[in-house]
């Protein structure tokens, strides 16, 4: 068992090679864990939407995901359209080879 001066001789001790290593105590305590989530989800990255109130640019996100919706429903519409045109061609001919 240690006796007072041994005890406070080793806080010393260690108090003076902390001091030697430019680290403090409550440095070392508080870095030496590593926070959950990064061992959870190792590149977990927060990334913020700096333009979320910037109207322009909103209007404009808007404005391109309406523009891809109707650019879709055009080609949907002309692709039924020619697939009918080109089902009542095939009806056509088989009426003409029967």
């Amino acid at each position: 068992m240690l006796t007072h001066e041994q005890r406070i001789e080793f806080l010393n001790k260690k108090r003076n090679e902390l001091e030697h290593k430019g680290v403090k105590r409550f440095d070392l305590e508080v870095n030496k864990d590593s926070p959950i989530i990064e061992s959870i989800v190792p590149n977990f990255d927060c990334k913020w939407d700096l333009s979320k109130n910037d109207r322009e640019k909103r209007k404009n996100i808007v404005l391109k995901r309406l523009l891809s919706y109707v650019a879709k429903l055009i080609l949907m519409t002309r692709l039924k359209e020619n697939c009918t045109a080109i089902a009542e061609l095939i009806k056509g001919i088989k009426i003409k080879f029967k």
